[in-house]
């Protein structure tokens, strides 16, 4: 619970408590970079009791990378350690997550990253995707140190159906036969999955084995992403169609640069919104086949996930349309136009 309260402090910087604190033990840093201090207070003292498992259960998510020490904060994807092999020269020690990207393209400087780096440290830093709005930088909470596989999720409706039987014998002497507590269990786990299954997608007008036109005055727009090379590279498509199915505009884009299917996937939408924006169109469709994806965007919770940078991006994208229909498409064939 200790290390909770410093996640929340971290989180909620306006709230008084964390205003307070932060006055008084850390206010010119971050709460990584606090200390006990001198003649700390007893909730001061509490809460530094549990900074080890605080500090062992929390990542960074680059944003702007302001707040994030390259060599003394985690944030890079390797476990264990979450930070760079590459030891720091002179100076090197104190730059920040921030120095390494290219103010003008908000994008990673890949040469400079290539010069500082080992080739197992430069390959990680540029698979990390990266926002163009400039975010702040965020703290991810892992829950391994806390919690017991995930797998053993799978024992609690059970669990909760047999005490839901005990509080019915104790409270109203109602008894429960064993094909009646089999039948609340696989009731609870089918209305869980359900309640947690993407549903806010509409699929009952797309047919996975034919391309459909978009409304009269409506341009679609499909993407599609790829990883090549042992995930070195990525291919980024994107095409769009006038209601008469007609090709209006097509672009193919090769990154080399470390990633995986979904950060490719949600490079490539982003690329598609920002050319359709970039082209001035008014109302369009976008068609995609990485379902967590458009889930992602389409929901009204902040993504902390690693490719909520990217979300952010699309989403601030969509909201620049008068109208913008983000679509899951189950097999998507893209047929790029032959010059």
């Amino acid at each position: 619970m200790l290390a909770k309260q410093l996640w929340r402090i971290h989180c909620f910087p306006d709230r008084l408590l964390s205003q307070v604190l932060k006055a008084r033990y850390f206010p010119h840093g971050n709460i990584f970079e606090a200390s006990l201090s001198q003649r700390p207070s007893y909730t001061w003292r509490s809460l530094m009791a549990a900074e080890d498992i605080f500090r062992a259960g929390c990542r960074w998510r680059v944003g702007s990378g302001t707040s994030i020490g390259i060599w003394k904060d985690p944030w890079l994807p390797r476990p264990l350690t979450f930070g760079p092999i590459t030891p720091p020269l002179g100076h090197m020690s104190e730059m920040k997550v921030s120095d390494l990207i290219d103010p003008q393209t908000q994008d990673w400087n890949a040469q400079l990253i290539r010069s500082i780096f080992w080739p197992v440290d430069s390959d990680l830093i540029l698979g990390i995707p990266l926002g163009h709005l400039g975010l702040e930088d965020q703290i991810r909470v892992s829950l391994a140190p806390f919690v017991r596989r995930l797998e053993k999720i799978s024992y609690i409706p059970y669990f909760y159906a047999h005490l839901r039987d005990r509080n019915c014998k104790l409270m109203q002497k109602q008894f429960l036969l064993p094909h009646q507590v089999i039948e609340f269990t696989e009731n609870y786990l089918k209305s869980f999955k359900s309640q947690n299954s993407v549903t806010n997608i509409r699929l009952s007008s797309l047919n996975p084995q034919h391309w459909l036109c978009p409304p009269s005055a409506t341009v679609k727009i499909n993407c599609d992403g790829a990883v090549f090379e042992q995930g070195m590279e990525m291919g980024l498509g994107a095409i769009a169609r006038d209601d008469q199915g007609r090709c209006l505009w097509w672009s193919s884009k090769r990154i080399t640069r470390g990633g995986n299917g979904e950060i490719a996937e949600a490079m490539a939408v982003r690329h598609g919104l920002e050319l359709g924006a970039r082209l001035g169109w008014s109302s369009i469709i976008l068609e995609s086949d990485c379902a967590n994806l458009i889930s992602k965007i389409m929901s009204p919770d902040h993504d902390m996930s690693f490719i909520g940078p990217i979300v952010a991006d699309s989403r601030s994208l969509a909201a620049s349309f008068s109208f913008v229909h983000l679509i899951w498409f189950l097999d998507i064939v893209i047929l790029w136009p032959m010059y």
